[in-house]
């Protein structure tokens, strides 16, 4: 385990079929958001499923398979499982109504929280923690170092706060039913109208309402795509305010200071990690793990895998 110190139904692909690859992004690294797996895995997956002890296991159980369907589909040379806190220090002191809205985690699942770390280390995937930044932040951190070292990242989550991180050597993986998706660069021009360079000038012009940000009043989505195709940035729509209807003026000028506010609070932050070495996922430990969470099935098919599986990576194609 790893600490950093510094400033709708779960995919369950990986029990139900096998997934193509994704394409040629060879051996990158894998980042994953484990808090959103662990989140969107306990309200959707049923409360019924329990281990032995009695002990709910849903989103455990949902987390696993989402990242052995990522596993799957793109061969990574490394799994970096990414932990942190609810919100950050210091975006909070920024802005106190960032993430205020959010309910306290559900004791159901906070039992399984404190578990995951040592499942997913039993799989070999590398568990990175912080109590003082968010997870988010500790996978743009590793998916910055992978790229500086020549190598490629992909970012496990569907927090499109991490678009932000893309670039030619960085995409993000977004689970679905049928499979994880890539999101490059094209991908988010296409959704947001701008590139990955402009995505926390989007969020603050646009708001984002899962992070609690309002931005900018009376701006939507194809208005701050605009301002931003037109000005270029954040910076230069509030300098060009005048030029704009005067409710879009209004908006920009009036609330300046706070629009900068928003798109420091959605930038993530670099801190300093150790690009970790090379590591196959353990199939044969993550079964046993499995098999102790009460996941039979799984345990099954994580048992014939590990038996098929290649013990080398200088033996695969």
């Amino acid at each position: 385990m790893t600490a950093v110190a510094a400033r709708p139904r779960a995919y369950d692909g990986y029990e139900r079929r096998a997934r193509p690859k994704l394409g040629p992004v060879s051996h990158p690294l894998l980042a994953v958001d484990v808090p959103w797996l662990l989140y969107r895995s306990h309200f959707a997956m049923p409360g019924s499923i329990m281990d032995g002890r009695g002990r709910p296991v849903g989103a455990l159980l949902g987390t696993v398979n989402a990242i052995l369907a990522a596993v799957q589909a793109t061969d990574p040379r490394v799994v970096v499982c990414c932990l942190g806190a609810e919100q950050a220090a210091y975006r909070v002191k920024l802005y106190p109504s960032y993430h205020a809205h959010r309910p306290p985690m559900p004791k159901e699942l906070a039992g399984q929280w404190r578990r995951t770390p040592e499942l997913l280390s039993a799989f070999g995937w590398t568990v990175a923690e912080t109590d003082e930044l968010e997870a988010d932040d500790l996978m743009f951190s590793f998916a910055r170092a992978e790229a500086e070292a020549d190598g490629r990242a992909l970012i496990l989550t569907a927090d499109r706060d991490l678009f932000q991180a893309i670039d030619d050597r960085v995409s993000v993986l977004e689970p679905s039913k049928q499979g994880p998706r890539r999101i490059d660069a094209r991908e988010v021009r296409r959704r947001y109208g701008v590139g990955p360079e402009l995505v926390t000038d989007f969020i603050a012009l646009r708001g984002d309402p899962s992070d609690g940000i309002p931005g900018a009043p009376g701006i939507g989505e194809k208005t701050a795509r605009d301002l931003l195709r037109e000005h270029g940035s954040l910076d230069s729509a509030i300098a060009g305010a005048l030029r704009e209807r005067p409710r879009v003026a209004a908006a920009l000028r009036d609330n300046a200071d706070e629009l900068r506010t928003f798109r420091e609070v959605a930038t993530l932050v670099r801190v300093a990690v150790e690009r970790p070495r090379d590591r196959d996922t353990d199939y044969a430990r993550g079964a046993a793990a499995a098999r102790e969470h009460g996941m039979r099935r799984l345990a099954a098919r994580l048992e014939r895998t590990a038996g098929a599986a290649p013990t080398d990576r200088a033996l695969r194609p």
